[in-house]
């Protein structure tokens, strides 16, 4: 199989369909000089294995650890989880299932990142996982 294939690639390649190929003509594979490979520069970073495991993710942005806010309203969902509104028009709506108690509008709200794409908010000693809905 691999004869046939060969031989259908240099019909190809006499044909201009193909560029020429590395053999020489007796079908060997032709001797490839050894050139010095570029040296990298001592100040640059190693990122062979790193670019390899972010290879296709978008460049990572610096993020912000946790935010400040002020709670102007809180309200239940029909389910019972709490959607929180903000001084500044955010609306969160909380995602686990924690019993958050009811909280005062003036609360200090720190919301920093969880991990999967959600939030953590932290009123007082309380903290449930949210989501921005607004």
């Amino acid at each position: 199989r691999l004869a046939c294939y060969d031989a259908v690639m240099r019909a190809r390649a006499k044909a201009g369909e193909l560029p020429p190929s590395s053999e020489d003509s007796a079908g060997r594979p032709a001797a490839v000089p050894s050139a010095p490979l570029p040296s990298v520069p001592a100040g640059a970073p190693q990122t062979a294995g790193a670019s390899r495991d972010s290879f296709g993710l978008p460049a990572p942005t610096p993020r912000e650890e946790a935010r400040e806010y002020v709670l102007k309203a809180m309200r239940r969902s029909p389910t019972g989880a709490a959607i929180l509104t903000m001084n500044d028009g955010a609306v969160w709506r909380q995602i686990d299932d924690k019993n958050l108690p009811r909280l005062r509008p003036g609360s200090r709200v720190r919301v920093k990142r969880g991990l999967m794409g959600s939030y953590i908010l932290v009123v007082d000693r309380w903290s449930v996982r949210a989501r921005r809905i607004r």
